[in-house]
């Protein structure tokens, strides 16, 4: 019987048996036949936190919830997914929007530049044609 069997997760990730660092497959063969110490690195990412969370909150909800009820549940978060991706997408579009307005911006500010050295130069000849 395994003690870990409940407590890992996908991600989750075996980093060193009795103090012996894992490196390689081989390793988690060693003392094999006795009672081993594990030290875990949990996968912490914010996707399986969420994915824990969604997971027990469906688990405890089931037991005092109708199915219609978790059927509009689950569609009302899908719906909230696909306006947050949606939102993502947006910001993403306005941000390629203001690079572009940005870049414009700066090449509008060479052109105004270059025509204002222009007309200073033409004022400059103007006033030697005129003398």
């Amino acid at each position: 019987d395994c003690k870990l069997k409940g407590q890992l997760e996908v991600g989750d990730r075996v980093t060193s048996i009795d103090d012996h660092v894992i490196t390689q497959t081989a390793d988690f063969g060693i003392n094999s036949d006795k009672t081993r110490q594990f030290k875990i690195a949990v996968n912490n990412s914010l996707e399986n936190v969420l994915f824990r969370e969604h997971t027990d909150l469906g688990e405890r909800l089931k037991a005092s919830l109708s199915g219609r009820q978790i059927s509009e549940m689950q569609s009302q978060i899908q719906r909230l997914v696909q306006a947050q991706e949606d939102s993502l997408s947006r910001e993403a579009a306005l941000k390629i929007q203001l690079e572009r307005a940005a870049a414009k911006e700066t090449a509008l500010g060479a052109q105004l530049r270059d025509a204002k050295s222009r007309a200073k130069e033409l004022k400059e000849e103007n006033a030697v044609l005129k003398t």
